[in-house]
């Protein structure tokens, strides 16, 4: 049952235009998913669990490998966590 309330969020980055489609929006908060925490959406890795990894030293290549995810996946990710 919906009520009016958004089921899917997606975070505003502004180097991501309004008329932007949604597949170039990777980042989510859905209370279906990950009970609500931010997440690259392709694949429903949170967003703190690789912004965690990228301060522990690792690159964005071997986390783009070690996730399946693209660079800019792991980019639009990274920059979530820094702004929120």
């Amino acid at each position: 049952m919906h009520l009016g309330f958004p089921i899917r969020l997606h975070p505003f980055i502004s180097s991501v235009s309004a008329d932007t489609a949604l597949d170039s929006m990777p980042i989510a908060i859905d209370p279906r998913l990950s009970f609500g925490r931010p997440v690259v959406l392709s694949r429903g890795i949170s967003t703190a669990a690789i912004a965690a990894r990228i301060d522990a030293g690792e690159t964005v290549e071997a986390l783009a490998a070690d996730y399946d995810l693209s660079l800019v996946e792991i980019e639009h990710a990274v920059l979530y966590e820094r702004v929120a």
